[in-house]
């Protein structure tokens, strides 16, 4: 999957003009990077806050480090097919309790 995703973005540069999308990635600031990181980890840790909370109230009482580390082990198969990270952590979950 990955592999057809860099040949159509491939494609898609080399259709459209190679020149425009090599000036892009050449103008391109690394300080927009970070701050795309940074703001990328708080959304992950919000959304972390939303699912320690979630469990809480579902009576789930865990170590909040073993709880992130289910979190963020389940978000790593959301960008697979099929979302399959919102499988494995459940999974995690019950190995635990």
């Amino acid at each position: 999957m990955i592999i057809f995703a860099l040949v159509f973005y491939f494609v898609l540069a080399v259709v459209g003009d190679i020149g425009d999308v090599v000036r892009s990635f050449r103008e391109f600031s690394i300080v927009f990077l970070f701050f795309i990181l940074l703001l990328s980890l708080l959304n992950y840790n919000l959304r972390f806050i939303k699912w320690d909370f979630l469990l809480r109230q579902s009576s789930i009482y865990i170590n909040r480090w073993t709880n992130y580390s289910i979190f963020m082990a389940g978000f790593a198969g959301t960008v697979s097919p099929g979302k399959s990270g919102e499988l494995i952590k459940p999974l995690f979950l019950s190995d635990i309790l």
